[in-house]
């Protein structure tokens, strides 16, 4: 397709652009075109709102989607090289059945790739949301997920040596039989591994939540477990021994600990509500209306975790950043009435350290 086609299109559904350096740029709010079936090359989306392409099966290179909301392109099956997806929501592939390398998925929401059956090499998924991959068998090395929701692998029965699972939700490989050697889990919710009949050694459980090895009937010596939340075997849970700072090995300085917290780029939590907080580096919080025994979450008293990357299941919005934070042992409070969120724990007051840059 022309440039000057496409514009035309434009023009009769009333989509604001801008045409700069030979690039069309669009704005204004969503794009929604369900009958278009191709795109010409060098559209930057700029639009607040989302892209919505039905019919699109193909998409030519140097298209950048910058848009507010979701990009949604069920009908695609092929991606060129070099795209990049830093739209505010989530991006539905549904069709896509082959991955170029050095895509780069840095947008806020979700990545829905049901249908991929192959990744390859350097892909790096650092998007805010969830990662479908269900129809995925095999995975290629030094895979990272970095993405802020769940991870699902659901058909995958074999994972490479050193994949690192540093995801801020869960981990689902419902079909894995076996594990290699030195595999990490660092994500900040559950690791079910239901179908799993042997653990090897030296393999880390640093979770935040709960361990599925439902298939396991014993649990296996040399493994490292020091998730948030309980161990699932085949004749029920087990209770990891031990308070939340001694599971989580959480560090530690004479009577003081250090605890870590996500907060937005101007250094803010619950932004725009009458919780909001400013975490400033070096500046000394305390919570107004302490009260951390009524419940688990909800007011009363403030939250961190013990790694930075398990706070990414509580928040993940772009520009975020980690902070360490410095909390006197007689002002944290674990809730240990049957934790929905094992990961987190609450405390009254702290001192902003410094950012974390993962």
């Amino acid at each position: 397709m022309k440039q000057s086609e496409f514009i035309k299109i434009l023009k009769e559904k009333e989509i604001k652009f801008e045409q700069k350096d030979g690039r069309i740029i669009i704005n204004g709010g969503s794009v929604d075109l369900p009958s278009l079936k191709e795109l010409p090359e060098n559209v930057q989306f700029n639009n607040g709102g989302d892209v919505d392409f039905n019919s699109l099966k193909k998409l030519p290179e140097n298209v950048e989607f910058n848009n507010g909301g979701y990009v949604d392109l069920p009908s695609l099956k092929e991606l060129p090289e070099n795209v990049k997806f830093n739209n505010g929501g989530s991006v539905y592939l549904r069709s896509l059945t082959k991955l170029p390398e050095n895509v780069e998925f840095n947008n806020g929401g979700g990545v829905d790739l049901d249908s991929l059956t192959k990744l390859p090499e350097n892909v790096q998924f650092n998007n805010g949301g969830y990662i479908y991959l269900d129809s995925l068998t095999k995975l290629p090395e030094k895979v990272h997920f970095n993405n802020g929701g769940d991870v699902y692998l659901y058909s995958l029965t074999k994972l490479p040596e050193k994949v690192h699972f540093n995801n801020g939700g869960d981990v689902y490989l419902y079909s894995l039989k076996k594990l290699p050697k030195n595999v990490q889990f660092n994500n900040g919710g559950y690791v079910n591994l239901r179908s799993l009949t042997k653990l090897p050694e030296k393999v880390h459980f640093n979770n935040g939540g709960d361990v599925d090895l439902s298939s396991l009937k014993e649990l296996p010596e040399n493994v490292l477990f020091n998730n948030g939340g309980y161990i699932y075997l085949e004749n029920g849970r087990q209770e990891l021994k031990g308070t939340y700072l001694e599971r989580c090995k959480v560090e530690q300085e004479g009577d003081y600990v250090y605890l870590y917290k996500k907060v937005s780029k101007d250094y803010k939590t619950q932004e725009n509500t009458e919780n909001e907080t400013l975490w400033k580096i070096g500046s000394t919080l305390e919570h107004p209306d302490w009260n951390p025994t009524q419940s688990e979450c909800g007011p009363g008293k403030f939250h961190a975790c013990a790694k930075p990357h398990w706070c990414n299941y509580f928040r993940n919005e772009k520009g975020d950043k980690y902070i360490q934070i410095k909390i006197h042992v007689n002002d944290i409070y674990e809730w240990k009435n049957n934790p929905t969120f094992p990961q987190k724990i609450s405390f009254k007051k702290a001192t902003v350290i410094k950012e974390i840059i993962l």
